[in-house]
């Protein structure tokens, strides 16, 4: 059973099956042009096996680079002073 994601898969390389053949056969593996439709290897190499649609054939897009996920600095740790001073000012009496 196709599912939906993959039948989108599969319309997507549709443009690219050319060029994809082109660049297979020059020496880029699955996962080369995996990255460059920001997609599984696998998934990729299963649609365009199973691609039937016909399409303009186009050039490969250009490789996209991975996204860079920020991660949120830490406040800055007090001191051990700082913590003292905290501490004693803190105090119930």
């Amino acid at each position: 059973m196709i599912t939906d994601m993959a039948s989108r898969l599969t319309s997507r390389v549709a443009p690219y099956l050319s060029a994809i053949a082109k660049a297979r056969a020059a020496g880029l593996t699955w996962r080369d042009l995996g990255q460059r439709f920001g997609v599984n290897h696998r998934r990729l190499q299963w649609a365009v096996t199973h691609c039937k649609y016909v399409a303009d054939q186009v050039d490969l897009p250009d490789p996209t680079p991975a996204p860079s996920k920020t991660v949120p600095r830490r406040e800055q740790r007090p001191t051990p002073e700082d913590q003292d001073d905290f501490v004693n000012k803190n105090l119930i009496p």
